[in-house]
């Protein structure tokens, strides 16, 4: 993998947030710069926990997600600037290691409530997401009368409205129903979400993909 590309891609986004880890304990971090084939800038939270573990120049292990990519690294500490921001500098990387593509190869087991709202009827219906990747998620929730499923049809577009755990405050996101499925009172629609969604939005829902990934095996 081109490592100048795979950085300034990450560069191009701002707030793009990097999930690391030092002696078995793990944070986030916020990719700020670069200078290459030399060294990384990483702004980190201001925590005495956060400032023991980098003492002692350690070896840090990134990941992040870049052009629906998760992408591993590792990197020794070369400095730890505590002035007004908390600057990690890191050498720069040997090897970055392609983990997963999200699009294709990962969806994240969850079950957590969402609700939907059809754009053109402005219709709400209360279920739960269930496994969400990069790409899209299941919706799935009880009929409370049999004619409405009738009312999902391919391609109609809608709203999801949610909380990612761990992640304050309500997320939504658009999407198109691709595919329904019905068993009993209950309906299951697959969701393909739109190209143009909030990017602060998406890139928290990156985030919890890859904390759901570091749960999986390679």
């Amino acid at each position: 993998m081109d490592k100048e590309k795979a950085f300034k891609g990450l560069l191009t986004d701002t707030s793009r947030f990097l999930n690391l880890s030092v002696r078995d304990r793990s944070f986030r971090g916020l990719f700020i710069g670069f200078k290459p084939r030399e060294y990384l800038v990483i702004d980190v939270p201001r925590s005495s926990e956060i400032g023991d573990l980098l003492g002692g120049s350690p070896t840090v292990t990134g990941m992040f997600c870049t052009a629906g990519t998760v992408v591993r690294f590792k990197a020794a500490v070369t400095d730890f600037i505590r002035k007004s921001a908390w600057l990690l500098i890191v050498a720069y990387p040997e090897m970055l290691e392609k983990i997963r593509d999200l699009r294709n190869a990962f969806r994240a087991e969850c079950s957590f409530p969402c609700k939907l709202v059809t754009v053109s009827e402005h219709k709400e219906y209360r279920g739960v997401m269930e496994d969400v990747s990069t790409g899209g998620c299941r919706f799935a929730f009880q009929l409370s009368q049999p004619a409405q499923a009738k009312l999902f049809d391919v391609k109609k577009e809608v709203l999801l409205e949610f909380e990612l755990p761990g992640s304050a405050g309500k997320k939504g996101l658009f999407g198109e129903i691709l595919h329904v499925s019905r068993y009993g009172s209950e309906i299951l629609l697959g969701i393909k979400f739109s190209d143009n969604n909030d990017a602060e939005t998406t890139e928290a829902l990156h985030s919890y993909i890859v904390e759901m990934i570091k749960s999986v095996p390679s």
